[in-house]
């Protein structure tokens, strides 16, 4: 194939263009022929943890000052990523605050019993320091264990 350009037909060689011969050209030839493109080292932005770390104290208390005011404007924050939802939630289940978790957890239900019973039964529990809800649960066992055998 021809590449020169013709003096009489500027950008034209025959039915196709320059451009188009040159680039036919660089695409079908031998692999050692061919020009390699490196790629530019882009510069990363640098990890805002790290950035953060590399901060004097006096750095980091200013830097921290308007979250611990509560002061953070809207533009300095974003929604969070799915899976930095899950972390949160994760998290946030951790730090619950309440009854920690016997065996299973526990389940809330209501049940019907007699006025009088029940007198009978918070009476004894507060003698003997118990809840009502170990009572009832000590109770269950006691029952399931005779029937049992």
């Amino acid at each position: 194939m021809n590449l020169k350009k013709p003096a009489t037909e500027p950008g034209r060689l025959g039915p196709i263009s320059w451009y188009s011969a040159k680039h036919k050209l660089q695409n079908h030839a031998p692999t050692a022929m061919k020009k390699t493109k490196c790629k530019k080292k882009t510069k990363s932005k640098p990890d805002p943890v790290e950035r953060f770390l590399a901060l004097s104290e006096a750095e980091k208390a200013a830097e921290l000052a308007p979250f611990e005011r509560g002061e953070v404007p809207r533009s300095r924050s974003r929604p969070l990523t799915p899976a930095e939802r899950k972390m949160w939630n994760k998290i946030q289940k951790s730090l619950q605050r309440g009854r920690p978790t016997v065996g299973a957890g526990a389940k809330v239900m209501s049940i019907s019993i007699e006025r009088g019973l029940l007198k009978k039964a918070d009476a004894f529990a507060k003698r003997h320091h118990l809840k009502r809800s170990q009572m009832v649960a000590e109770g269950l066992r006691l029952v399931m264990q005779r029937r049992a055998g």
